[in-house]
């Protein structure tokens, strides 16, 4: 990831350990879980880290896709079997933790996504301004800047036809017209729920494996306020007694270049998952987005003081957006659809670990070593003229 941040012009800043805050006892605590302001909530997090260590240790030097015989075993456990006697309160925290990041919480997640989840409590954290659509525009930017007709904006890809020595891509320009490109490998960034509508002519055995991911629905709420009136930390976990599961400080990146000024006012990120099973994808498709407003924004009031008076306008986002869940045999099944095809490579986060950057960077790392090995077509021209 520092690398290709790097070659984009992208600077990340690194947060402080006390970069995250839990709603403990009705009572922020904004610090790192080795030093919380709270004894009771140190102990817990201080086990918990502790139960993780030996499987941090292991993850940080091998790739759970590779599953060794440790790694399957937890990857086919569900999470909250291996978390005995601790507080119901501390595990509704990270029940919150896990349903952000996974759309999934303790019970639905796999053992061996639980504790990598856990590695990323004490490890380095960072942010840059414009998040993760900043770096999609330079990705584009620096794309084009390498050549002409290297990349195609604004284009909706209707099917991918594999062939024997290749794959022949139907897509479409914001002109309508409709175009076929032809190629010996196909690097497919889309969700495996989509992907597996997008393939034509794929074996039955990798359909099948990409249809068995399950997704949660996921609703973003970005409440714009006059002026900063929260003091917490980046990312703030709350508890099952919110229906959502953590609030962001959007102006973070700003602060930490002393670039932020109180006439900006302050925007705080609420993330809603809904988990596979709940009325949350029908609630979404429904779309009462005042239902939505007033519930958020009278959770919020009651967590910030001053929080509705100073609230200038609540921005609903990614309405019916989906999280692959990690559950119990995800990375088995990873492993089943990285061996089917060898002119075929999936990059989308959820099949390179989970819905994160840094799934999304190392899948396209991956996606576009396979396609520089692949041997040169022999039969299909570059391309084809556009289709009528």
């Amino acid at each position: 990831s520092g690398e290709l941040y790097s070659d984009l012009g992208i600077k990340p800043l690194e947060l402080p350990p006390e970069r995250n805050s839990w709603l403990w006892q009705n009572k922020w605590c904004s610090s790192s879980p080795s030093t919380s302001q709270d004894g009771a909530l140190q102990t817990q997090f201080a086990r918990l880290i502790e139960q993780a260590k030996p499987i941090v240790a292991k993850l940080q030097s091998e790739d759970e896709q590779e599953l060794a015989p440790d790694f399957a075993q937890l990857d086919l456990t569900p999470f909250a079997s291996l978390l005995k006697d601790y507080d119901s309160d501390f595990l509704s925290l990270i029940d919150s933790y896990c349903r952000s990041s996974f759309c999934g919480g303790l019970t639905q997640i796999s053992a061996l996504a639980g504790f990598s989840l856990i590695e990323s409590l004490t490890a380095p954290a960072y942010v840059f301004k414009g998040g993760n659509p900043a770096i999609a525009r330079a990705l584009r930017s620096s794309v084009a800047n390498a050549g002409s007709n290297r990349i195609v904006t604004g284009a909706f890809v209707w099917k991918v036809e594999m062939q024997g020595d290749g794959a022949s891509i139907v897509y479409s320009t914001a002109d309508g017209e409709c175009h076929r490109l032809n190629c010996r490998h196909v690097i497919v960034a889309t969700s495996p729920l989509v992907a597996a509508r997008q393939l034509v002519h794929i074996e039955d055995r990798l359909r099948g494996q990409l249809l068995m991911f399950k997704f949660g629905a996921y609703l973003v709420g970005n409440c714009l306020l006059k002026q900063k009136v929260f003091q917490g930390s980046y990312d703030c976990f709350v508890g099952a007694q919110q229906t959502f599961a953590d609030i962001t400080v959007a102006e973070t990146p700003y602060q930490k270049a002393g670039q932020y000024k109180e006439q900006m006012g302050s925007v705080l990120t609420v993330y809603q998952p809904y988990p596979l099973g709940s009325a949350g994808r029908a609630l979404l498709l429904a779309g009462d987005r005042k239902q939505f407003a007033s519930q958020i924004v009278g959770e919020m009031a009651k967590l910030i003081d001053d929080f509705t008076p100073h609230l200038d306008e609540l921005v609903l986002s990614r309405w019916g957006h989906a999280l692959a869940i990690v559950g119990p045999g995800y990375f088995g099944r990873l492993k089943k659809i990285n061996t089917l095809s060898e002119r075929l490579s999936l990059a989308h986060s959820s099949v390179n670990g989970g819905p994160c950057v840094e799934a999304a960077i190392k899948g396209g790392s991956k996606a576009a070593a396979n396609a520089l090995k692949t041997p040169a077509k022999t039969s299909l021209p570059v391309a084809l003229p556009a289709l009528k």
